[in-house]
């Protein structure tokens, strides 16, 4: 943007009357003098050199205020530069500050990052320690079910060898009862030297052999071992 000088415009006006005057004093001199024609001949070269003045003069101006424009600049500029002069030192602080700051905050940065991986760390550890924990856990209910189980197979061991001493004890009952009878059916006497003993007898207390069904023995001791398993 242009500034216009009043100081110029006020001298640009006062050349341009004097021009004026002159010219209307030379107009008025050539009417009263004998080179009046001499004078109406130069009348148009008279009027372009006016022009050509007055053109100057315009140009004289625009390069005034170009000039002062330009001068403007330059005292802005300058106060910039006595400003950074004047607070280069500030300037100067406020950069090693901002340099401090930034070196800070990398500093911080690398230790969260050191943070971070150590929190990583530990958390992979403590997942560690948990699956173990549980793993173990695991172990120990897997080997307390086992010993039940165990424990529960020998019960139905034992129950099927009471079973099955139960069941021969009552077929030994039973054939005992039944050698007695034949014993009783045939007269045959005891002999010599040993007492008939009453009540429950063993088989130790008898010499007998029993011939029984194969078939059903076989499917006897075959129940028992299903069991048994």
């Amino acid at each position: 943007m242009k500034t216009e000088n009043p100081s110029i415009d006020e001298s640009e006006r006062k050349n341009a009357d004097a021009v004026v005057q002159t010219s209307r004093s030379l107009d008025a001199d050539a009417e009263q003098t004998p080179g009046k024609a001499f004078a109406e001949t130069q009348a148009p070269m008279i009027d372009t050199i006016h022009l050509q003045h007055k053109e100057l003069i315009q140009s004289g101006i625009q390069v005034s205020q170009d000039i002062f424009q330009l001068r403007t600049q330059l005292n802005n500029q300058l106060e910039s530069e006595q400003y950074l002069s004047i607070n280069s030192v500030w300037i100067k602080s406020l950069c090693m500050k901002t340099a401090s700051i930034r070196q800070n905050l990398e500093g911080m940065a690398g230790d969260l990052s050191m943070l971070e991986d150590v929190l990583s760390l530990r958390l992979e550890e403590n997942i560690a320690i948990k699956n173990a924990a549980f793993a173990s856990q695991q172990q120990e209910e897997l080997e307390r079910f086992e010993q039940e189980l165990l424990h529960e197979k020998e019960k139905r061991r034992l129950q099927v060898l009471d079973d099955e001493r139960r069941v021969l004890d009552q077929v030994f009952q039973n054939d005992l009862k039944t050698y007695q009878a034949v014993k009783d059916y045939l007269g045959v006497s005891c002999p010599s030297g040993r007492k008939q003993e009453s009540g429950s007898h063993t088989l130790e207390d008898v010499d007998l052999v029993v011939t029984g069904d194969a078939s059903q023995l076989e499917s006897f001791y075959g129940s028992s071992e299903s069991e048994t398993e």
